[in-house]
């Protein structure tokens, strides 16, 4: 039976899709913390897929003081050269800690940003960064790989025949950019997507101090548990320190039941030894999931002390830096009127005018 008396930190939440209000989004999030009694939550923001996504970042998590944090996404400028860009990351790190994210966030491992930018994760051009990460003890939210089944799909087929990197050397490119930086403070979103690969799971939490992974679904991660679930158990609890949970819930103008979908998955995985059936819109919807129902001395820490040992209280925000944001953003998003509309409103909240 699920116990939702227990302290909850969701430590990955998105606010990307640009189709839906500010006001909106914020009532979405409100039911869903509410119907999810989280406590503390982690805004991810993604630049290169909504340009506006870092000042956004910052305004949601002044609407919930104390509770939410936020972390800030690398914006990429093709423009650039390899060195200039290898100095801007780090310079945009500084920046952004300076305006009170609370560390970082890079999608740039998934396949798509492979492809988009044309850069392993190991490759020069991010170790500057790392080592800056490295130095000032920032956390870092890192998606690197996709779900098995992605490479054999008939619609995935041409990226990946396009970046030419099968899903082991996805895990391998991390591993790599460990070895460089072996103090890095890196949770690995979705498992790393080693649900078929435990000694994967296991060289990754265990060779580096500062390692973790999340518990956001990407589902395919918790039907592959089902095929070695015992190991998978005893993996879980003895790794449980290392473990934060997050649900990748985005503000999507979905009724409450199926925003809810995935974190039950989640739930019901960890508290549980039942069926549980579900109902995901992608390939396992209709399928079963048995929870493998761990020792409850393990959840507290899963579910809310590993990350607010690790996140601390959430930094101040820097009125300065969002004013001068918003400013900046209005000139790179002339054309796009819901950008502008938002930054206006974004804008009027914190007095900036």
């Amino acid at each position: 039976m699920i116990d939702m008396e227990l302290k909850i930190f969701d430590t990955h939440l998105h606010h990307h899709v640009s189709n839906i209000t500010l006001q909106k989004t914020e009532n979405i999030f409100r039911r869903v913390m509410n119907a999810t009694h989280a406590e503390k939550f982690l805004f991810h923001a993604l630049p290169n897929h909504r340009a506006i996504d870092n000042v956004t970042a910052l305004y949601f998590k002044s609407l919930f003081p104390g509770q939410a944090y936020a972390f800030a996404g690398l914006e990429h400028h093709t423009e650039l050269s390899d060195e200039e860009s290898s100095k801007d990351f780090v310079c945009q790190m500084e920046s952004y800690l300076a305006a009170g994210f609370d560390g970082l966030k890079m999608l740039e491992g998934k396949p798509t940003e492979r492809r988009r930018y044309k850069k392993l994760l190991s490759d020069p051009i991010y170790d500057p960064l790392y080592s800056y990460l490295e130095e000032c003890d920032v956390s870092v939210t890192l998606h690197s790989g996709d779900p098995d089944y992605f490479w054999i799909t008939e619609s995935m087929k041409e990226l990946f025949d396009d970046i030419k990197i099968s899903k082991d050397e996805t895990f391998e490119d991390v591993m790599a950019v460990m070895k460089k930086h072996p103090k890095l403070r890196v949770t690995l979103a979705h498992y790393g997507f080693t649900g078929k690969r435990i000694d994967q799971a296991k060289r990754f939490l265990d060779d580096y101090e500062f390692t973790a992974f999340d518990t956001t679904p990407a589902c395919s991660q918790y039907f592959a548990f089902q095929e070695n679930a015992d190991a998978w158990r005893e993996f879980l609890q003895s790794h449980a320190q290392k473990i934060k949970y997050g649900t990748d819930i985005a503000n999507y103008d979905w009724p409450l039941e199926q925003i809810l979908i995935d974190p039950m998955l989640v739930r019901n995985f960890y508290e549980t030894t039942d069926d549980y059936l579900y109902q995901g819109n992608n390939a396992f919807k209709g399928k079963i999931c048995r929870g493998i129902g761990i020792d409850k001395e393990y959840l507290p820490l899963i579910y809310y002390e590993n990350a607010a040992r690790e996140y601390g209280e959430p930094k101040s925000l820097n009125l300065e830096w969002i004013a001068r944001e918003i400013e900046y953003k209005r000139q790179v998003c002339q054309e796009q009127t819901t950008y502008l509309s938002d930054l206006s409103e974004i804008e009027k909240f914190f007095l900036l005018k």
